[in-house]
């Protein structure tokens, strides 16, 4: 499962905030804050089942290593709440 991007983020917002807009009627504006919210939702549970994966595969050190680089990248919260969502999903 690859990895979120911002090329794949990019991608899915666009067509997200098309469909919105032209087929729903919707103004511009509206359009991109709905599409900007779903994407993200989506993107952040792909990733929380990437996490999951990789700690059911590869256990709990090399997810501890990701959400280093989690945090280098994107910042302590964004780590955060990846680590309590997967959690959540692994049962713990």
């Amino acid at each position: 499962m690859p990895a979120p991007t911002s090329e794949l983020f990019d991608e899915a917002f666009a067509e997200r905030s098309a469909i919105m807009e032209h087929d729903a009627g919707l103004p511009r504006e509206t359009a991109e804050a709905m599409a900007r919210a779903d994407v993200t939702k989506a993107l952040h549970a792909c990733e929380v089942r990437s996490v999951v994966a990789k700690y059911q595969t590869e256990g709990g050190e090399a997810v501890k290593a990701f959400l280093a680089q989690v945090a280098k990248h994107r910042g302590q919260p964004a780590a955060d709440r990846l680590r309590i969502d997967a959690l959540k999903e692994i049962g713990k």
